[in-house]
């Protein structure tokens, strides 16, 4: 006769009390091995945008507070930026612009309906961030960010610290589209970029929706080598899906 499951190596799984699993019961391994999957991908290529969108918004305010003639001349002299149908100031106060669009080499974003409710800086606030800036309610009604073909043998980077210092709060993405992955909705982040005196990039909340899965995380990433990694992430079964589940991980 065969052993026992327990005793052949593998996991055995037992149904849960919804009073003491309140996502639910709990589904089968390769289920929740996919859905980890699936999550750390979709987070890891979120991430990797909301930085970007981030670092080109600090870099069109920083151009602009720089510069004296105006959000149009100083956006056309960023390369690969163009900003279309504006309305309001970056010094302060409500923003929008119908669309920003920012192209270098193989990476390609672009942001429709682009709004914020209040913008706040501070020159020089640590003697390594020459420029801090807060931006509240930042949202988006789409945005596509195409990228190339990854390269071969990439070189990591000798440190992630910043000239500046992004903080997002309450920043909101009704779709999220990344190459042809699935479409990702619902993106709401608090996410700040060199904080601490620019030793730390902070993702104080990141909520995203893909397909039937609902992911949020928590975490930090260390400027400075060896660059250390702190993330929580947790995935659940969309409301209504059946059987309803909920994977976790830890970085």
């Amino acid at each position: 006769t065969r052993p026992p499951a327990s005793q052949r190596g593998h996991r055995v799984l037992t149904p849960t009390d919804a009073s003491t699993k309140p996502l639910g019961q709990a589904v089968m391994a390769p289920r929740r091995a996919s859905a980890r999957r699936w999550v750390a991908r979709l987070l890891g290529a979120s991430i990797a945008l909301l930085l970007g969108l981030a670092l080109a918004l600090g870099a069109l305010v920083w151009w602009v507070l720089s510069h004296e003639d105006g959000l149009q001349a100083a956006a056309a002299r960023v390369p690969g930026l163009l900003v279309v149908g504006t309305r309001g100031k970056l010094h302060g106060g409500p923003f929008q612009a119908q669309k920003l669009t920012w192209q270098q080499g193989d990476l390609r974003l672009v942001a429709d309906d682009v709004a914020w409710t209040d913008l706040r800086w501070r020159v020089r606030p640590h003697p390594t961030v020459w420029l801090a800036l807060t931006i509240e309610g930042l949202t988006a009604q789409r945005v596509e960010l195409q990228m190339g073909p990854a390269r071969t043998n990439p070189q990591p980077p000798a440190s992630l610290r910043l000239p500046a210092s992004v903080h997002l709060q309450q920043a909101r993405i009704d779709v999220l589209q990344i190459n042809q992955l699935p479409a990702v909705r619902d993106v709401q982040t608090n996410l700040h970029l060199g904080a601490e005196a620019g030793s730390t990039h902070r993702i104080e909340s990141l909520a995203f929706t893909v397909q039937k899965i609902r992911a949020t995380a928590t975490g930090t990433v260390m400027a400075d080598a060896p660059m250390a990694v702190s993330l929580r992430a947790v995935a659940q079964s969309v409301e209504g899906a059946a059987p309803p589940w909920q994977a976790q991980a830890r970085v």
